[in-house]
C-alpha cells in the first residue's frame, strides 16, 4: 500500500546519557585500524575517505560523459538509510558481553580497565535500529553534494515545481532519512514556505518481507544459511574468538561467536555513531577483523546476494519499478515533453540496495563465497564494507547526448560502476538502449505475478482460496479470526450497526475501552522444535500411497524455524489494521480523525514485539484510513497491565511453574480420547504407535493450523485429523488454558485484578467527566496484549463459566461447553467496553467479545444486553471493593 506523508520536523530517538550523538570527523581523526572492516556498520566516509577533509566535496569529472553535449535529464537515487542505532538483538546481545567482561575478564590493560571502570553500556533494546543525529547529517550531505553534482536536475526550482519525488520504506529510519534528504535541500535553498510529500510503499522499498517463497526458502530456512554456520564453528573464526578469550583473560568457552559479533558491532557502533576509536575495539587486530567482516559478508551473500536465485529475484518489483521510470522519462524527453520526475529519491535498506545490486550482476565473483574458501577470497569483489556503508546509494543517470543518443550512467556510493556484460568501450556511459538489451530477459520476464506465483504476498486473501480445512474451527487459540466471524471472509471490513442493540435512539457512545489480542504470529521457538522433529520423523518413514503425504516428503519443506519465535506476521498486521477500520465504523463518533488528532485515543501494550507490532498496525490502519502524514501517535509500553501473569508472584509459584497444577491436562493427554488419536495418525503415516505421543500430535495440529493461519493453505498436514480428532485437540487445549488461566484455580483470575481497576478506574473517570459536561480525555484506549491476558480478565468477569469443571473424564459430556478458546481467543481476539449516555443521568455499558455482543453475568435478562453502568459495578462491587493485586498475588494461599 502507498500512502502519502508531510512532515516538518525529524523524529531522532535522542539518548540523554550522551553529550553528543555524533563528533564530526574534523574533531576526532583517531580512526580505529578495523573501520574499513566493519561491513554494513561502516561509516560512508571509509568508501569516500575525501569526505573527512570536507563532507560537502564533489567531483564532477567522475561523471565522464562521452560528449559535451551530454545532458542529464532523469535521476533515480536507490538510498540505503542514514547511521542507526543497533537493533534490540543486538542491543540484548551487548549487553551479555558487557556482563560477561564486567564479571570475569582478568586482563590488566589499560583499554580494559577503561572498560571495566569508566565505559558504561548505554545501548538499549528500545532503541532498536532507530536514525541518529550522524544519520541526519549524512542524508543532509548527500542531498547537498548530489544538488551540486546535478544542478540542472536537483534545484530549487524543480523541488518547488513538484518534479522531485520522495519515495520511503515505512521504517523509522527509512522515512527520517527521506526527513533528512528533503531537509538537507530545504536548509540550502532556505525554503520555508512549503513542504514536500513523500510516499511510503514498502511493497517496492521493503519487498523482501512480501515474497513468500523468498521468507520461506530462504529468509525463515535455517539450513539456507549453512554455509555461514560452518565458517562460524570453522577454524578461522575459532582463533579469532581464542584470541578475544586470551585479551581478556577469560576462559575459552565463555566467547562464543555471538560475542565475538556483539564486540566487533560495539567498536563499530561507538565509531559510527560518536566517531569514537572505543576500547572495544582493542579486542581485534586485522586479521580478525577481516574473518568477522568475511562472516557477514557470508551471511549477506547467502541471504540477500547470489547465494540463492530468489534473493535477487525478490528485487524483481524494485527492478521493474526503476525501469518503467527511466523509460517513462526517456519517453517524456525524447517526444520534447517536460520530464515530470527529474529526480526519484527512494530510501530504504540494505536489504533493498543488495538483491537489487546483485539482479544487475554487480559485483560478482568468478566463485561464489563458501565456508571453504576464506584465504583465495580476499580480493573478492563481494564486500559490503565497500558496497553497503550506512546511506549506501545507487544513482542511475539518463542524459541526452543529442541524436537521439540516450546514456545510461549508475554509480554507486557517488562513484562509477560498469554495467556487466557490456563493452569496454561505453561501459562507463552505455548507451540505454543497450543497457534495456542487456537486460532484457528481465524486463521481459522476472514478473512476480507469472513467473513465482504469490512471491509478493505473505498470505492469501480468503477470497483467492476458499479451501478451508475442515477442522479449522476448532484451532484453539491459533485460530484465524475470520472463523469466529466468517462475514469477513466475504468482506473483511464488513460491520452490522444494529448488533450495539441501543435501548434507545437518544444513547450516544461517549468512551470505549478496547483489550486485543496481538494478531497472527509464527510458532513460539517451543512449537517450532516440536513441529522439526515430527518432520523429521515423517522424512524417514516408510513412503505411502496418500498424495497428501507425497506432498509433504517430496514438495513441502520446514520452513518454521525456532528465531521465529512468536512474531507477528503480515496477516496479522492486517488483522490489526482491519479491526481499526472496522471500530472506526461501528463507533464513528468515537474513533474518527479529530479524536486521534486531539490526543483522545491512547495505545498501551505488552512490551513483546508481536504486541507493538500489532498496536503499530493498528494505528495504520487508522492513519491510513484518514490519509494522516503529518503525525505520528505514542504509545506506552506497561507490561504490568498487559503482562500481569508474570508479576503475580502467586500465581507464577502455584501454577505457572508448577508441574502438578495440570494434572488434570496430562492425564487427558495420557488418556484414551487422545491414545486413539495418536493411533489413527500412526496409522495414517505408516509408522509404528510408539513414535506418535501426544507432543507429535499436537506439532502436527499446530503445522496445520499455522499454515493455514498464516498462508491461508489447507496443508497436507491436516489430513492427518479427521472432526473428531480435531474436536479431542480441541479439548486438550481448553483444558490447559481452564486450569492455567481460567476457571481452574483462583489466582488465575485474581492476577488480572490490577488490570480490572485499570479498566474500572478508566470507565468511572469517563463517566464522571460526561456527566460533569467535561470533555472526555480518553475516548478510546486500545490495550493490546496476550490471550493470556484477555483469558483470566474474561473469567473474574465470569464469562464462559459452565455449571461444571471440564476434567480428563468428562470430554463426553462436555461437547456443548461454554468454554471454548476456539470461539473466545482467536488472533486479534478483542473485548470491547463502550460506555453509552442514553439521557436523564442514565449510563449503560456494552460488553462485546470479538465484535459481537456478550452478556454480563448475573444481570437480569431484559437489561442484559446494555446494562445500567451502576448495575454492572453493583455486579461486580466485591471485586471493585477488593481483588486487589499485591493481597492477591503474594504466597500465602494454596490452589482452590
Amino acid at each position: 500500500m502507498t500512502f502519502f506523508r508531510k512532515f516538518t520536523v525529524i523524529h531522532v530517538l535522542i539518548i540523554p546519557c550522551c553529550v553528543v550523538n555524533y563528533v564530526t570527523p574534523e574533531d576526532n581523526l583517531d580512526i580505529p585500524s578495523i573501520a574499513k572492516y566493519f561491513n554494513t556498520k561502516g561509516r560512508y566516509e571509509e568508501v569516500n575517505p575525501h569526505l573527512l577533509k570536507d563532507i560537502l566535496a564533489v567531483n564532477r569529472s567522475i561523471l565522464q560523459p562521452p560528449s559535451a553535449k551530454c545532458q542529464p535529464f532523469h535521476l533515480t537515487a536507490i538510498i540505503r538509510h542514514g547511521t542507526r542505532y543497533p537493533t534490540s538483538k543486538n542491543a540484548k546481545e551487548m549487553q551479555q558481553l558487557y556482563n560477561m567482561v564486567l564479571h570475569n575478564a582478568t586482563g590488566e590493560e589499560s583499554w580494559l580497565q577503561e572498560i571495566q571502570s569508566q565505559w558504561r553500556m548505554w545501548y538499549t533494546e528500545d532503541m532498536d535500529g532507530r536514525l541518529v543525529q550522524k544519520g541526519v547529517e549524512e542524508l543532509k550531505h548527500l542531498a547537498i553534494r548530489l544538488s551540486k553534482l546535478f544542478p540542472s536536475l536537483i534545484s530549487e526550482d524543480k523541488l518547488r515545481g513538484g518534479y522531485i519525488k520522495f519515495i520511503t520504506s515505512s521504517k523509522h529510519r527509512c522515512v527520517n532519512s527521506t526527513l533528512s534528504f528533503k531537509a538537507g535541500l530545504t536548509e540550502l535553498w532556505a525554503i520555508t514556505d512549503q513542504d514536500f510529500d513523500h510516499a511510503i510503499n514498502d511493497s517496492v522499498m521493503r519487498f523482501f518481507d512480501h515474497c513468500t517463497r523468498y521468507v520461506q526458502e530462504v529468509d525463515n530456512n535455517s539450513s539456507a544459511l549453512s554455509e555461514i554456520n560452518k565458517f562460524r564453528q570453522g577454524p578461522e573464526m575459532r582463533r579469532v574468538t581464542e584470541k578475544i578469550a586470551n585479551r581478556l583473560g577469560v576462559q575459552y568457552s565463555l566467547i562464543t561467536q555471538d560475542m565475538a559479533d556483539a564486540a566487533f558491532y560495539l567498536c563499530a557502533y561507538e565509531f559510527t555513531i560518536k566517531a569514537v576509536n572505543s576500547p572495544w575495539c582493542q579486542l581485534f587486530d586485522e586479521e580478525d577483523a577481516k574473518v568477522i567482516e568475511y562472516a557477514s559478508d557470508l551471511r549477506e551473500y547467502w541471504k540477500r546476494g547470489y547465494g540463492y536465485d530468489i534473493n535477487s529475484k525478490s528485487s524483481c518489483i524494485l527492478f521493474h519499478d526503476v525501469f518503467n521510470r527511466l523509460n517513462k522519462a526517456a519517453s517524456e524527453n525524447k517526444s520534447g515533453q517536460q520530464v515530470t520526475e527529474a529526480f526519484t529519491v527512494q530510501v530504504g535498506h540494505a536489504d533493498t540496495l543488495l538483491p537489487l545490486l546483485t539482479l544487475l550482476g554487480f559485483f560478482k565473483d568468478n566463485v561464489s563465497l563458501n565456508s571453504s574458501n576464506y584465504a583465495t577470497q580476499t580480493q573478492r569483489s563481494f564486500r559490503t564494507s565497500h558496497m553497503l556503508p550506512y546511506s549506501a546509494n545507487l544513482l542511475l543517470v539518463l542524459y541526452d547526448c543529442g541524436a537521439g543518443d540516450l546514456r545510461l550512467q549508475a554509480l554507486l556510493n557517488e562513484k562509477p560502476v560498469t554495467f556487466p556484460e557490456l563493452s569496454d568501450q561505453q561501459a562507463s556511459m552505455p548507451r540505454y538502449e543497450d543497457v534495456k538489451e542487456n537486460y532484457s530477459e528481465l524486463l521481459q520476464g522476472c514478473d512476480f505475478e507469472t513467473d513465482f506465483g504469490i512471491c509478493f504476498r505473505d498470505y492469501v486473501n480468503q477470497e483467492d482460496n476458499l479451501d478451508i480445512p475442515a477442522i479449522a474451527k476448532y484451532f484453539t487459540t491459533k485460530g484465524r479470526y475470520e472463523e469466529v466471524n466468517p462475514h469477513l471472509i466475504k468482506d473483511i471490513l464488513a460491520v452490522n450497526t444494529s448488533i450495539l442493540q441501543l435501548p434507545s435512539a437518544q444513547c450516544q457512545p461517549f468512551h470505549l475501552t478496547a483489550i486485543i489480542r496481538h494478531g497472527t504470529r509464527y510458532p513460539t521457538s517451543k512449537n517450532a522444535r516440536k513441529m522439526q522433529k515430527l518432520y523429521e520423523l515423517v522424512m524417514s518413514s516408510p513412503s505411502g500411497k496418500e498424495s497428501w503425504l507425497r506432498e509433504i516428503k517430496s514438495q513441502w519443506r520446514m520452513w518454521y524455524t525456532e528465531d521465529m519465535d512468536g512474531r507477528l506476521v503480515q496477516k496479522g498486521v492486517e488483522d490489526h489494521k482491519h479491526l481499526a477500520i472496522r471500530l472506526s465504523k461501528l463507533f464513528p463518533s468515537l474513533i474518527s480523525e479529530e479524536k486521534l488528532r486531539g490526543g483522545f485515543i491512547k495505545f498501551m501494550t505488552s512490551s513483546k514485539h508481536r504486541c507493538v507490532n500489532s498496536t503499530l498496525s493498528f494505528k495504520a490502519g487508522l492513519t491510513e484510513l484518514w490519509a494522516i502524514t503529518d503525525k505520528e501517535f505514542d504509545h506506552t509500553v506497561n507490561d504490568a497491565l498487559m503482562r500481569f501473569f508474570e508479576h503475580c508472584t502467586r500465581f507464577v509459584q502455584e501454577v505457572d511453574q508448577n508441574p502438578t497444577a495440570l494434572s488434570e491436562v496430562d492425564k487427558f493427554r495420557q488418556g484414551p480420547e487422545m491414545g486413539r488419536v495418536t493411533e489413527k495418525i500412526a496409522d495414517r503415516l505408516r509408522v509404528s504407535y510408539n513414535t506418535i505421543n501426544d507432543d507429535m500430535a499436537e506439532a502436527a495440529f499446530y503445522l496445520c493450523a499455522y499454515e493455514f493461519a498464516i498462508k491461508t493453505v489447507n496443508s497436507p498436514w491436516c489430513q492427518l485429523f479427521d472432526v473428531v480428532d480435531a474436536q479431542v485437540m480441541e479439548y486438550a487445549n481448553d483444558l490447559k488454558q481452564f486450569w492455567k488461566r481460567g476457571y481452574g484455580y483462583d489466582i488465575n483470575s485474581k492476577s488480572s485484578c490490577i488490570l480490572f481497576h485499570d479498566v474500572f478506574s478508566r470507565l468511572n473517570r469517563a463517566a464522571d467527566e460526561n456527566k460533569s459536561g467535561q470533555q472526555v480525555t480518553e475516548a478510546v484506549t486500545v490495550q493490546v496484549g496476550h490471550a493470556e491476558t484477555l483469558l483470566p480478565l474474561l473469567t473474574l468477569l465470569g464469562f464462559f463459566k459452565d455449571n461444571v469443571s471440564i476434567t480428563s473424564t468428562n470430554y463426553a459430556t462436555q461437547t456443548q461447553r461454554s468454554f471454548r478458546t476456539s470461539h473466545m481467543l482467536p488472533y486479534a481476539a478483542n473485548l470491547l467496553l463502550v460506555l453509552y449516555d442514553c439521557g436523564a443521568g442514565d449510563l449503560r455499558l456494552q460488553a462485546l467479545l470479538n465484535e459481537k455482543p456478550v452478556t454480563f453475568p448475573g444481570l437480569s435478562d431484559q437489561q442484559a444486553s446494555m446494562p445500567r453502568y451502576e448495575d454492572v459495578k453493583e455486579n461486580y462491587r466485591e471485586l471493585l471493593q477488593g481483588c486487589d493485586f499485591e493481597t492477591e498475588c503474594q504466597l500465602f494461599k494454596s490452589p482452590a
